[in-house]
């Protein structure tokens, strides 16, 4: 819901949604940060599968196998935008004139 907030209010944001690789992978990552006990683990994978079904209105999901692979994702999401027409569009003008739409 959080993000939705930030969305009705940024709506010009690129907005990425993580996903662990499986349910299992997640807790199995809860579990090996070694914070919280297996009542809250439940309850924190309840919430996550809550937000999952939300990814759909997100721009981009990342699915996070791999550190590296997920960062190469962010990265090429990041040149993608940098060049989408609606952000280039006023330097295209500066440069070729304002005829160029």
């Amino acid at each position: 819901q959080g993000a939705a907030e930030v969305r009705r209010r940024l709506d010009n944001g690129v907005y990425i949604f993580v996903l662990p690789p499986s349910i299992e992978a997640c807790r199995a990552r809860l579990r090996t940060r070694g914070k919280d006990d297996e009542a809250e683990i439940e309850r924190r994978l309840n919430i996550a599968l809550e937000e999952i079904v939300r990814a759909p209105e997100y721009d981009y999901i990342i699915i996070n196998d791999s550190l590296d692979d997920s960062f190469e994702t962010l990265a090429a999401i990041i040149r993608a935008e940098k060049v989408k027409e609606v952000r280039i569009k006023e330097k295209v003008k500066s440069l070729f004139g304002p005829g160029v739409r």
